[in-house]
């Protein structure tokens, strides 16, 4: 009886725990729009590893954001070509599948509110040389206080391995 117990405990708390990850407060949900255009900082970012093997020179994502849905058009740029991607994400954890920066690759994730953060956990896979490397994937997104800095950790265990700066563009009028 103790362990039926127990396990249903157990159980109760892990599901709370769960709801708990794909919904910001409902003062939260109001307050934090990362709507807007994003432009990457290089000098600020640490990308972890040497800035000439970098996949790419510039960076902007355009970011509409009605949560749960994250619309990002993300502009990689690397000696002079641009591509542009079209992204999609579901903050109340529903799934959803996208290219990788690499353009060859997609990206399986969930992604959740964790707090203030945006978390995105997920596997990457990428074709290589006739393999496919898989990588396990978890971002952190948070938007600075004043509103106007999102920065985008990448995270391996409990260590953040690189991070990307990217200060809001102000508006075109």
């Amino acid at each position: 009886m103790r362990t039926f117990l127990a396990v249903s405990i157990i159980v109760f708390i892990s599901g709370l725990t769960a709801a708990q990850g794909t919904q910001p407060p409902a003062d939260l949900a109001s307050t934090i729009n990362l709507s807007g255009t994003w432009r990457l900082d290089l000098k600020a970012s640490d990308l972890g590893g040497a800035k000439p093997f970098l996949i790419y020179d510039a960076l902007t994502l355009v970011i509409s954001h009605q949560d749960p849905v994250l619309k990002i058009t993300r502009q990689l740029t690397k000696k002079n070509k641009t591509t542009t991607q079209e992204l999609t994400y579901y903050t109340d954890g529903r799934g959803e599948t996208n290219p990788t920066p690499n353009e060859n690759g997609k990206l399986e994730s969930k992604t959740s509110w964790w707090d203030k953060l945006i978390t995105i956990q997920g596997t990457s896979e990428t074709p290589m040389g006739g393999d496919v490397v898989i990588s396990d994937v978890n971002e952190k997104w948070e938007l600075s206080d004043s509103g106007n800095t999102l920065i985008e950790y990448t995270v391996s265990g409990h260590s953040v391995v690189s991070f990307v700066i990217l200060p809001r563009s102000p508006e075109k009028k």
